[in-house]
């Protein structure tokens, strides 16, 4: 709820620009592989064509999300749509996905449980808050933002 309100506060005063959304309040954390971890930054590719949203969400800190293609550390990958919704996991039919990923590409999972609202889609960001689990090894929930990249 407080990350409802708070993105609906920073959209009526910054309209398109979502980069003042503090994340520090409920940032998105929990277990991947039974290890801590929390969201350090998160980016995604836009498909126009399906209106979904590929990406990283890692727990190093950059100053270029969009830079990280690809991660060795314990991460997450996702496919979520690009628009506003509360969206249930897993996806229907496979159309999109969160996975828990170990370092290295030693094992992936699957979140078999939980959701994503979407809550704020900028020109160049995405807000969201997520709850999602495969097991007590793999669980995580908060808030994020994806940096778009081109």
């Amino acid at each position: 709820m407080l990350v409802l309100l708070a993105a609906t506060g920073c959209l009526s005063s910054c309209k398109d620009d979502i980069s003042g959304f503090d994340l520090e309040k409920d940032p998105l954390k929990g277990k991947i592989g039974g290890e801590e971890w929390q969201y350090a930054a998160g980016s995604a590719n836009v498909n126009s064509s399906s209106y979904y949203l590929e990406g990283l969400i890692v727990g190093e800190s950059t100053q270029d999300p969009c830079a990280i293609r690809v991660s060795s550390k314990l991460h997450l990958s996702i496919k979520i749509p690009g628009r506003k919704g509360s969206y249930n996991l897993p996806f229907p039919a496979n159309e999109g996905y969160v996975i828990f990923n170990l370092p290295n590409g030693t094992k992936k999972f699957t979140a078999s449980g939980g959701f994503i609202e979407v809550v704020a889609v900028g020109s160049q960001q995405l807000i969201g808050y997520m709850s999602a689990d495969f097991d007590d090894d793999n669980t995580v929930q908060g808030s994020f933002l994806l940096e778009f990249c081109n």
